[in-house]
């Protein structure tokens, strides 16, 4: 019969909680790094689709540069979700063979949990220093974001309540393919620039609940 002591509880406890806390955290970076991931992919593709464009001819140059840096990037942000992906692997694996292969007597587990966590903490902080120096670092907000916003063509899923879905989507395809904006579409099309003013607003969509324009839940 296996003796139980509260001392050997309470190191259970401890060493139950401990994981929790490093894959959380592992958990969110992994969450920033996709994020990061899908905003370079889009943006890749944004330039890739404008490469085809006759419109964009004098901005080949500029635009292949770009293309250069998102792809430096990438490697780097595909590298650190391997890293964050390996950690937590790691803990779980070092984890279960702690409680499972020792049967819960961790006096001779324990090191070997220890130097694993400290292990992947280690690696967790080098991941988040590279990712700072390489990706984050630097990166001044401009003119450059709104303008983005403004010339998405997600913003006409914000009119289908007012004009309906099927004139949206014309105006989003004759964005597409004339290169203007979506508000300019609609100004031509009679809504009042007050009214878009409050459709197109891309903060209040973020907001939740009906009230929240398009991106409301």
């Amino acid at each position: 019969m296996i003796e139980t002591h509260v001392s050997d509880i309470a190191r259970t406890i401890q060493l139950a909680i401990a994981p929790v806390f490093l894959l959380t955290a592992l958990g969110t970076i992994l969450g920033v790094f996709s994020n990061r991931l899908g905003r370079i992919v889009d943006r890749t593709r944004v330039l890739s689709d404008r490469m085809h464009d006759s419109q964009h001819a004098q901005q080949h140059a500029a635009m292949r540069g770009e293309l250069d840096q998102l792809a430096g990037r990438r490697k780097l942000v595909n590298y650190a979700i391997g890293c964050a992906t390996a950690a937590a692997l790691f803990v779980c694996l070092l984890i279960a063979a702690a409680f499972f292969g020792s049967l819960l007597e961790l006096n001779v587990m324990l090191p070997v949990t220890a130097v694993a966590l400290l292990e992947s903490i280690e690696l967790l902080a080098a991941a988040a220093r590279n990712f700072a120096d390489r990706c984050v670092a630097g990166i001044v907000a401009t003119d450059r974001g709104p303008a983005l916003v403004e010339q998405g063509l997600m913003l006409a899923t914000a009119l289908a309540p007012e004009i309906g879905y099927d004139a949206a989507a014309t105006l989003a395809k004759e964005a597409f393919r004339t290169g203007r904006t979506i508000r300019e579409l609609a100004v031509e099309r009679g809504i009042a620039p007050d009214r878009l003013d409050e459709l197109l607003d891309p903060a209040r969509m973020t907001e939740p609940g009906l009230d929240g324009g398009a991106g409301g839940g």
